[in-house]
């Protein structure tokens, strides 16, 4: 993350408009801050661990069925955080196994008796931005759907990456790339 993430009563939201009157957002950029994202993620459930592995949570007093997850949404702990990979019941969810808050590198998955919070993911394209404020072009869930955030509801915004992990130019011959897959990606993945 950059270090630009809030909640609360502070932040309010349109279709297109982020204000967090406590913020200072002139680092979200360069002088461009075209395609870079901000995403608001309202909770969509919590509670307590009560088991689970790297490809598992389960908590028996949950009931994710019907709390709206899906695929590609946030869980996180104190220290940790998974990606969504599907739900398998109202009190499992299928993860793509645990990654450490601080290095992003894989982690062995929170014990028993962990708090969580699941997020969902809504993203806006930054388009302009002043000190308070982030202009995007719209709010829209990980299926492609607008929504505008709640007041209150948690934001931030993640570091530029660059934009592809493969990009091959006009001038490579005899590419053969066999037993991969790109994974939790920033882009389309590919350029060719």
């Amino acid at each position: 993350l950059s270090g630009m993430e809030s909640s609360g009563g502070t932040v309010t939201y349109s279709a297109t408009v982020l204000t967090d009157s406590a913020a200072a957002f002139t680092g979200i950029g360069t002088t461009s801050v075209t395609l870079h994202n901000v995403r608001a993620m309202p909770v969509r459930a919590s509670g307590t661990i009560t088991s689970g592995d790297n490809q598992e949570l389960a908590d028996t007093t949950a009931t994710f069925s019907g709390a709206g997850i899906i695929r590609g949404e946030i869980v996180r702990t104190a220290t940790k955080w998974a990606f969504i990979a599907g739900v398998e019941g109202d009190t499992k969810l299928r993860i793509e196994g645990w990654l450490d808050s601080t290095t992003h590198q894989p982690t062995s998955p929170p014990t028993a008796a962990t708090a969580y919070t699941v997020y969902g993911v809504y993203i806006g394209r930054t388009n302009s931005f002043t000190a308070t404020t982030i202009t995007t072009d719209r709010w829209h869930d990980l299926n492609g759907t607008s929504q505008t955030p709640s007041a209150g509801t948690r934001y931030e915004v993640p570091r530029n990456r660059p934009n592809y992990p493969l990009h091959i130019e006009a001038t490579a011959l005899r590419v053969t790339v066999r037993g991969n897959r790109f994974q939790r990606g920033w882009s389309d993945q590919c350029s060719i």
